[in-house]
């Protein structure tokens, strides 16, 4: 056997088969890796998306934290104030409450002062009369008894 013919066959024979090989077989290998390149380069583009859609949602929930505090901020505040105010209202109606009521208990304790000053005077003035009788050993009239208080009274006050 001659090399020449050898060789020659096994370069027909590998001719052969990469024609076979880039008719048949190739061409579904090179679709699948195109797919297998297209699923990647859309998987490569929904994550990118997906991170942008991420990154724009975090954007927003910190807006959103933010006005939260704010708000929570202003409603605490808001309420602190009403509650200052309320609390300054509850002072005031208190001292107005107390104001009138040391005025009535002034006022009361003054009427109470005059009925026993004149009570007081009453009953010294009876005393007096009486222990007047007593010296006089005769009784005075009513009438004349009562113009004798009145008139010792209006003296006392004035």
């Amino acid at each position: 056997m001659n090399i020449n013919a050898t060789l020659f066959g096994q370069m027909i024979t590998f001719a052969i088969f990469v024609w076979f090989t880039l008719k048949y077989v190739w061409p579904p290998i090179t679709q699948a890796l195109e797919e297998r390149q297209a699923k990647i380069a859309e998987g490569i583009k929904d994550a990118e998306k997906a991170e942008r859609t991420r990154l724009e949602a975090q954007h927003e929930k910190d807006q959103i934290i933010s006005e939260a505090r704010n708000t929570a901020k202003e409603v605490i505040q808001e309420a602190k104030n009403q509650a200052n105010n309320l609390i300054a209202e509850a002072k005031n109606t208190a001292l107005k409450q107390h104001d009138n009521i040391v005025a009535l208990a002034t006022k009361e304790s003054q009427t109470q002062l005059e009925k026993a000053r004149k009570s007081l005077i009453q009953e010294i003035a009876s005393f007096a009369i009486s222990g007047s009788e007593k010296i006089l050993k005769t009784k005075l009239d009513e009438k004349e008894n009562r113009i004798l208080v009145d008139r010792m009274m209006s003296e006392e006050q004035s």
